[in-house]
């Protein structure tokens, strides 16, 4: 009997390294496996935050640029204002000359002011216009150094 005891005993034994081996195979796959868990969430969340770090640059140089946009836009603005006005003096100037010039041609020598408008206005307004001293002076029939101090008075004030 002994040895019936014996044999049974080394095939407990047997039976109990082949379950404990196995069993500790399977520890070290899940140890395994929860390492890797933990690298891959590791790896996610660098990700993540070099993500998070990339979008806050790009969103700055994004403000910076429509900040540079809006600034280039407005310088436009203020130069396509300026152009305009410009265009408009010019316009007046040359249909002044061109006024003038038709007066002088048909021999009235100056053009007459409307009784209701002041002298000093309608110097200031031609002078506005763009229109130069010596064809304001022609054109209302005054000396030019009078016209010079209308307009220097004007500054003045």
């Amino acid at each position: 009997m002994n040895r019936g005891y014996v044999l049974i005993f080394t095939l407990n034994l047997i039976l109990i390294l082949i379950v404990f081996f196995y069993f500790k195979r399977k520890v070290i796959e899940l140890k395994d496996s929860r390492n890797f868990l933990k690298e891959v969430r590791d790896e996610v969340d660098r990700i993540i935050v070099e993500l998070n770090q990339t979008t806050a640059q790009n969103i700055a140089l994004i403000e910076e640029r429509i900040n540079t946009l809006k600034r280039e836009t407005e310088r436009a603005e203020r130069v396509i204002s300026l152009i305009s006005r410009e265009r408009g003096r010019r316009n007046t100037a040359a249909s002044g000359y061109e006024k003038i010039m038709k007066k002088s041609q048909s021999g009235k020598g100056h053009v007459e002011l409307p009784k209701e408008e002041d002298i000093n206005e309608k110097v200031l307004k031609l002078y506005n216009s763009g229109l130069s001293e010596t064809l304001i002076a022609k054109e209302v029939g005054l000396p030019v150094g009078e016209i010079q101090l209308i307009v220097s008075l004007n500054k003045r004030r």
